[in-house]
């Protein structure tokens, strides 16, 4: 006799069998769309997906910035998934595009619901990895959450003597739809009210305030905030790969980030390049998983009179985590100083952010 019958037949049991499938149908209803995901995890070894390129539900986002690179030859099934990525948005550069610029690009990518996106860069610089993970951080915060970099990119690849495809792949048209996650997203009022610790991923020079970036106003750094160069989590040869996690775990206590897998946590940089690098490694190897990424980084904080820090390194200028106390509140009738005209993006004009 079935579970079915039984209920039927024994009246004092109506009740638990009604309820036990009601929470069934519920469980099920809530589990999410990409549940099934088959990545192993958010950073890829090149014989991970070397072993399982055919896998039904993988797609291969070869995001470097020339479509003739990607022409000269590319990881078997990857998709040229060459866009703007950054765009200039209320006079900031390098910000992340509206949705719907980048719903209509992911979907021509082929990226759906059930995709199992892996995204790779060239891998020869810092750069070009932390490239690979701004990609992956946009479809992150567009909710897409079944995504990993490649680590050292293609060149990684090669170097291991994978094959190489000159064949254009054009996919099917995928059916992603974003949908903001505002949890991996900071923005300036985040920076100023959060009680977070802000970690600053660029150069030590610019973190110092000796130099600053070339679409940043002002030199230093924001009162508080930590310094960890991007470049330290990285092995130094080429192809450029993650440092072992037991390595990076020394330099981010070292850098003074607390251990606390509970605390909030604002990545930034120069322009939102470098600090995708940061936002990866802390969340993905590490556990933090209240990390967000400030997109408009020091290019737009320093379009507005709020404090600096210049000539001083963290344990002198106080970097226990702190709320920076606003100088004045930022409104939109504050008008920061225009940028001057600035080229498209490419990773040398961005290099050093």
């Amino acid at each position: 006799m079935c579970k079915e019958e039984v209920c039927m037949n024994v009246p004092k049991n109506k009740g638990i069998c009604l309820l036990v499938s009601c929470f069934f149908i519920f469980a099920v209803l809530m589990i999410p769309h990409q549940a099934n995901c088959e990545l192993p995890g958010k950073i890829i070894s090149v014989e991970w997906l070397a072993n399982n390129l055919d896998k039904p539900n993988l797609l291969i986002l070869d995001v470097r910035l020339s479509p003739q690179e990607y022409r000269f030859g590319h990881i078997p099934r990857a998709v040229c998934a060459f866009a703007r990525w950054r765009q200039r948005l209320n006079g900031i550069p390098f910000m992340l595009p509206p949705l719907n610029y980048l719903k209509e690009k992911l979907q021509k990518f082929g990226v759906t619901d059930k995709s199992d996106v892996v995204v790779y860069s060239d891998g020869l610089s810092l750069g070009a990895i932390a490239w690979a993970c701004r990609v992956a951080w946009t479809l992150e915060v567009l909710g897409h959450e079944s995504v990993a970099i490649l680590d050292g990119g293609i060149s990684e690849w090669m170097y291991q003597s994978k094959p190489i495809e000159k064949d254009s792949i054009t996919p099917p048209a995928g059916n992603f739809v974003p949908d903001l996650d505002v949890t991996r997203l900071a923005t300036l009022d985040d920076v100023r009210y959060l009680k977070a610790t802000v970690v600053d991923f660029r150069v030590p020079a610019r973190y110092f305030g000796v130099e600053k970036g070339r679409t940043t106003l002002k030199y230093g750094h924001i009162p508080g905030s930590l310094c960890l160069p991007a470049e330290w989590l990285l092995i130094e040869k080429i192809p450029r790969l993650i440092k072992p996690v037991e390595e990076i775990k020394k330099i981010v206590l070292g850098a003074g980030i607390p251990e606390d897998r509970e605390q909030e946590i604002i990545a930034l940089c120069d322009a939102g390049h470098f600090a995708c690098l940061g936002y990866w490694v802390l969340r993905h190897m590490l556990g933090y998983r209240k990390v967000r990424l400030y997109d408009g980084s020091m290019v737009e904080y320093t379009r507005f009179p709020l404090p600096l820090v210049r000539y001083s390194w963290p344990a002198s200028a106080g970097a226990v985590p702190q709320i920076v106390t606003p100088v004045a509140p930022v409104t939109p009738k504050i008008k920061p100083p225009a940028l001057p005209a600035q080229p498209e993006f490419t990773i040398e004009e961005d290099e050093g952010c």
